[in-house]
């Protein structure tokens, strides 16, 4: 069960294109339970980040995995070109997880709010989880996590002792480098030079940067408006005039019946 004294962080969404992540994984749009060979033994890893790259693997029993051992080998894995993080999970019923984290760097942090909402969002992506959110096991601790499919909006409610020194991600910020722009280049059938990829990242950064300041305008005391301005409807009154009359319309047609134009079949 949650504490009395809990605080709830919005997380964003999810980041789940696998040059994002980043992860090695050219087949689907997402890395979902896709195989990871370690010593000969097939591990179904799903990649995603909060922030920062993290894999999610289920497991019949979380207490019993070599976390050091295990969690290394994955977190180093070369499908993950800049390491992860590693969340094994192990789903207890259809609303309650538990899970444990292999964090790289520093192997004594047993919780991040990223990996709580690693495990909950993984275990609703691979359907181990039949609601909106879950009960999610972490560290010594119970956090209710939330994802909303519509806005894609994760949030996730704990201990405020653990959350409030943790700031709610700021739009997910994503590194503008080449290999986005390339990423990109291939989703747009675009075929770009090196100084044209160079001139895009800058570009795309300052773009990114302009809107964030954006995003830190006070608009609460501004009442919502679809126009920023007033809109008047340009179009003339609907009223019913007399037409041409049809054989004067028909009159230069190749092919015609009695009543319309006479076209070629286009769809059988």
């Amino acid at each position: 069960m949650l504490s009395e004294n809990t605080v709830t962080l919005s997380m964003g969404e999810p980041i789940t294109a696998p040059v994002l992540v980043p992860v090695l994984h050219s087949s689907t749009p997402t890395c979902i339970n896709n195989p990871f060979m370690v010593n000969g033994k097939c591990y179904r890893v799903t990649a995603m980040s909060f922030g920062n790259p993290h894999g999610a693997v289920f497991v019949d029993d979380v207490d019993k995995v070599d976390l050091q051992t295990l969690g290394s080998a994955l977190g180093n894995h070369v499908l993950f070109p800049k390491g992860a993080n590693i969340v094994f999970i192990q789903p207890v019923d259809r609303e309650n997880i538990k899970a444990r984290l292999w964090q790289r760097g520093d192997s004594k942090v047993t919780f991040t709010p990223e990996a709580a909402c690693v495990a909950g969002t993984a275990a609703m992506m691979c359907q181990k989880v039949l609601y909106d959110g879950a009960n999610v096991s972490l560290g010594g601790n119970v956090f209710r996590m939330k994802w909303n499919r519509g806005s894609g909006e994760v949030t996730l409610t704990g201990p405020e002792a653990l959350l409030k020194a943790k700031k709610a991600k700021e739009s997910d910020a994503i590194e503008i480098n080449t290999e986005l722009i390339s990423y990109l280049e291939d989703l747009s059938c675009l075929s770009l030079a090196d100084d044209e990829k160079q001139r895009l990242t800058v570009e795309l950064e300052d773009i990114l940067g302009y809107m964030a300041r954006l995003g830190e305008l006070d608009t609460e005391s501004i009442p919502e408006r679809s126009h920023p301005i007033s809109h008047v409807n340009a179009f003339r009154d609907d009223v019913v005039h007399v037409s041409f009359d049809r054989a004067f319309i028909l009159k230069n047609a190749l092919l015609k019946n009695e009543e319309a134009f006479i076209a070629p079949t286009t769809v059988m």
